[in-house]
């Protein structure tokens, strides 16, 4: 063998050492600061007029901050502003005293998170096995996971939940008590159901396991974890009930068996679906991800056999803790199903944790087998036995596999296809809505209307991305709005639209030309998918039997202040100064 030859395998022997932990810990940030630039560039590069889907719902509201007259008396404010767990209100809230307004920190936020995600995540998995490279392996996957998903960008409070999880996962193998309960208090603070995972792991915590059968475990340090973190956690959960009063009492189970929204193709769709979907998709299943399929690799940890890989037996007692947590995830998961919808969707439990846990374990046993594969090579080389053609065939397929798995989802297009991002596609409505008073609000059936508080901060009356059921108390004011919309966008009678306009403080009607056809209605889940089925059926009988006698397709010219191919802007005022009732 020559020298180059010796040095290659000895380079590819390194790999798998405990040593260069500060190249690879470096390395592991590329991931990361690639998606992170990427994004950023997307959003201040790209389209004028862009946002994330959720940042609609969860973030635009808090421009209050910089300007607190923003949104005067709006109901959907108020709600999401009240529905905001108290530490993601504060975080925002700091960074606009500092100047910074809460739609920059939404762009800035993601890849600050994930930078102290992959930190924490390659520290962790060092802990489980100490080579550096897994730690690389790890986090690369673990990025892949959280960046070609709608979560750690929507800067909403469940992009929180991947660094609290990691710390917290790490701050429990490096036995860190006040470490590990500051953690706790924060994910309390910033998303709840991580909090309670975090809880379900220190009690598992408390069982051995001896002869296949369970018992408690004798390790003191695991009872003061125990005991110094469910104290922390009740407190927390008493300050937050507190804080959620704002909102009112939360949908019961039976309530959302009764509701449309929660039903088959409803806005919250949960109930009725394929029983597979069910169990491992949606709002109530596992929820494990698919792509990158590297992930999936973590789940033969567990079965990889210990007699034929050298690195198992490198693996430290703290790998204990991946299987905890799995247990603690299904466990809650399970619970959430029992006592619906006490503890939220039972997805929030599996969803993001199993993301960081398989993550994880799929860098660890990726070097366990990468390893023996090296060494299987090396043997061979040694005593110079040519591979087989199947040997070959195989060595190329694993070549191949991880080429795809590395650059695939590296490429703009691909992420950017999985994750959310809505262009605003109607800039002159936006300049002219901003124009406005912020007094102003705007009654709308299209889907622009989700768009014209991000983009003008300005108010609407009521849109799909905010007429929710998850507390009785606002979904009643979502479905009044809903029905007064109807009843005003297909009125014939100008005195029912006028105690309308009245009694929200309308200013303008964004109305679609495609609006004044039953298709139309019948196309938007969150219209026929409600409570009330009576205002869309009287819509629907009028464009059918009456359409002549529709107010607003009259006035398409004569109450415009802006105009396109697919929507005009109506001046409400004109609606009421100009109508009278016909007949």
């Amino acid at each position: 063998m020559t020298r180059e030859g010796l040095n290659v395998w000895d380079q590819g022997q390194r790999l798998f050492s405990p040593h260069h932990h500060t190249f690879w810990f470096r390395l592991s940030f590329i991931a990361p600061l690639y998606f992170g630039l990427i994004t950023l560039g997307y959003q201040f590069l790209g389209p004028e007029y862009v946002v994330q889907d959720d940042v609609r719902q969860h973030v635009v509201w808090m421009q209050r901050f910089m300007d607190p007259g923003l949104f005067p008396g709006d109901a959907i404010a108020d709600y999401y502003l009240a529905l905001a767990p108290p530490g993601y209100k504060a975080f925002y809230g700091f960074f606009a005293k500092c100047g910074m307004a809460p739609l920059l920190t939404a762009k800035l936020l993601p890849i600050l998170l994930a930078l102290i995600t992959t930190f924490f995540g390659f520290k962790l998995t060092l802990k489980i096995l100490p080579i550096p490279v897994c730690g690389f392996f790890a986090t690369l996957i673990l990025n892949q996971q959280i960046w070609l998903d709608d979560e750690l960008i929507t800067a909403t409070p469940r992009a929180f939940y991947y660094p609290l999880f990691t710390i917290f996962l790490y701050c429990l193998v490096k036995r860190a008590l006040f470490p590990c309960l500051t953690v706790i208090a924060l994910q309390g603070l910033f998303y709840a159901p991580v909090m309670l995972l975090s809880l379900a792991i220190l009690h598992i915590r408390l069982l051995a396991w001896k002869r296949r059968w369970p018992t408690l475990t004798r390790n003191r340090s695991r009872y003061i974890f125990g005991l110094m973190g469910s104290l922390v956690a009740a407190l927390i959960v008493l300050f937050l009930l507190r804080h959620q009063s704002v909102v009112g009492a939360s949908v019961t189970s039976q309530q959302m068996r009764n509701l449309p929204e929660f039903g088959l193709l409803g806005r919250q769709e949960y109930f009725g679906v394929n029983p597979l979907y069910f169990l491992f998709q949606g709002r109530s299943g596992l929820n494990l991800s698919w792509f990158p399929a590297s992930i999936l690799i973590g789940l033969a940890l567990p079965f990889l056999p210990p007699g034929r890989f050298r690195l198992l037996q490198k693996l430290t007692p703290d790998v204990a803790l991946l299987y905890q947590a799995f247990g603690a995830a299904l466990g809650l998961f399970t619970l959430a199903h029992i006592l619906l919808f006490r503890l939220y969707y039972p997805s929030r439990y599996t969803y993001h944790s199993l993301r960081v846990l398989l993550a994880v374990a799929s860098g660890i046993t990726l070097t366990i087998l990468l390893e023996a594969g090296w060494s299987w090579l090396q043997e061979k080389r040694q005593v110079k036995v040519r591979l087989q053609f199947q040997q070959k065939l195989l060595l190329a397929f694993i070549s191949l596999f991880t080429a795809i798995e590395l650059l695939v989802p590296a490429l703009p297009p691909v992420f950017f296809a999985l994750e959310v991002w809505i262009e605003g596609s109607s800039p002159g409505l936006y300049t002219y809505l901003a124009q406005q008073p912020r007094e102003t609000v705007i009654a709308t059936l299209a889907p622009e209307g989700d768009n014209i508080g991000a983009f003008a901060q300005r108010s609407t009356l009521m849109g799909r991305e905010f007429s929710l059921a998850f507390h009785p108390q606002y979904h009643k004011i979502v479905q009044e709005r809903i029905t007064d919309l109807l009843n005003a966008q297909y009125s014939s009678d100008s005195s029912e639209l006028e105690q309308i306009i009245d009694k929200y403080g309308i200013d303008f009607f964004l109305v679609e030309h495609s609006a004044f056809t039953p298709e139309y209605l019948l196309a938007q889940d969150w219209l026929i998918h409600r409570s009330d089925q009576s205002s869309i059926t009287l819509a629907i009988e009028k464009m059918e039997t009456q359409p002549a006698s529709l107010i607003f397709p009259k006035v398409f010219v004569s109450c415009a202040t802006q105009s396109t191919e697919s929507w005009t802007l109506l001046e409400a005022q004109c609606l009421t100064r100009d109508i009278t009732t016909p007949g």
